[in-house]
């Protein structure tokens, strides 16, 4: 049986770490390779890197990130979200570093293209991104680049459902990102038919609550970001803390 995961955000803009609040406000944290060097060395499962003004200014991927993250030697998986639109691109950013790449824009602009990706890099290396909210029991994708909502159709449900080009879906609670305890289990139900495991993202920030979101049988991972950033035992309380024999056991080793 797969370990469950506990995944660290790492939202970068203008180059530099931030504290997001909503897809909206952003606060500074600091220098993208000291936060995962931080995260690497307190035993995060894996880091997801999304760098959140590359797609909107048509910047393509931050190639140069990858490189300065890569020479740092970290061990800790690395997925890359940000500016991906064609398959050169996501295959540059696996060359330049990254395990795994996360998709978003691309996926609803041009699903053929998504899946040439998968078919280049294989579906294990492909999650996609879906930033959701619940509205009268109904669930809306938000469209970070033309900043509105959409509702889900049968055909998402289907082509998600397919296992066509992606091994993951991170549901991105982006209403609630950054409030303390915030993320909308509710989220969760609308995509319990699909053959993909799911990840969670967006106001996790409380240890009971990360437990009670690993016991869901579909969830694989819990992905925290600023919850993260400030304690530097945190990962490795919370494993403890869970208890969870499918939780893998924290590497860090105090020096």
């Amino acid at each position: 049986m797969l370990k469950k995961r506990i995944s660290a955000m790492v939202t970068i803009y203008k180059g530099i770490v931030v504290q997001s609040l909503g897809y909206k406000n952003y606060l500074p944290i600091g220098s993208p390779e000291r936060v995962v060097e931080n995260l690497d060395r307190w035993g995060a499962d894996e880091i997801y890197i999304q760098v959140i003004d590359r797609s909107i200014n048509n910047l393509g991927p931050d190639f140069s990130l990858l490189e300065r993250i890569a020479s740092l030697g970290i061990t800790t998986p690395i997925i890359y979200g940000g500016g991906i639109s064609s398959v050169l691109d996501a295959k540059k950013v696996i060359k330049n570093g990254a395990d795994r790449i996360s998709i978003d824009g691309i996926y609803w602009q041009d699903k053929e293209i998504a899946l040439k990706i998968s078919e280049k890099l294989g579906s294990q290396a492909v999650i996609i991104n879906l930033p959701c909210e619940v509205i009268d029991n109904q669930i809306f994708h938000f469209n970070y680049l033309a900043k509105k909502l959409t509702k889900f159709k049968n055909k998402d449900y289907e082509f998600l459902s397919s296992g066509l080009c992606i091994s993951e879906i991170m549901i991105s609670d982006y209403k609630h990102e950054g409030f303390p305890q915030g993320f909308n289990s509710q989220l969760v139900d609308f995509f319990s038919t699909t053959n993909a495991s799911l990840i969670l993202f967006g106001g996790i920030s409380n240890v009971d609550q990360i437990s009670s979101l690993l016991n869901i049988p579909k969830v694989s991972s819990v992905c925290v970001g600023n919850f993260l950033n400030f304690k530097e035992h945190s990962i490795q309380n919370i494993k403890k803390m869970i208890g969870n024999p499918l939780l893998r056991v924290a590497k860090y080793s105090k020096i």
